[in-house]
C-alpha cells in the first residue's frame, strides 16, 4: 500500500468510526445505515474496511429491529456484507 492510499484509508476508518456512533443515535441510525450503505456500494474494498473497523455487530443487533423503515437499507447493507463475507450469515442463526 502506497503513502496515499494509506491516508485514504484512515479518513475512511475515521468516519466509519462516525457512523458507527451515529448509529448508537436513534434520532440519526436512517441517515447512518444510508451513508454506510452509499459506502459499501463503492465495493469489496469498502465493505472490508467497514468490517475491518468493527461494524458488523452494530449491523447484525439492527437486524433485529422491527422498524420498518430500516429494513430496506439493512437488508442491502446485509446482502453487500454477505457477497464480500458469506461466512458472516453463519452469525445470525
Amino acid at each position: 500500500m502506497q503513502y496515499s492510499e494509506s491516508i485514504i484509508y484512515s479518513k475512511h476508518k475515521f468516519a466509519l468510526l462516525c457512523v458507527i456512533q451515529f448509529l448508537l443515535s436513534q434520532a440519526h441510525r436512517l441517515q447512518a445505515l444510508e451513508l454506510l450503505g452509499k459506502f459499501l456500494d463503492l465495493g469489496s474494498w469498502a465493505v472490508s474496511l467497514s468490517l475491518s473497523v468493527g461494524i458488523f455487530p452494530y449491523v447484525l443487533k439492527l437486524l433485529g429491529s422491527k422498524l420498518k423503515e430500516l429494513q430496506p437499507i439493512l437488508v442491502f447493507i446485509w446482502a453487500k456484507i454477505l457477497a464480500v463475507d458469506p461466512v458472516r450469515g453463519r452469525n445470525i442463526a
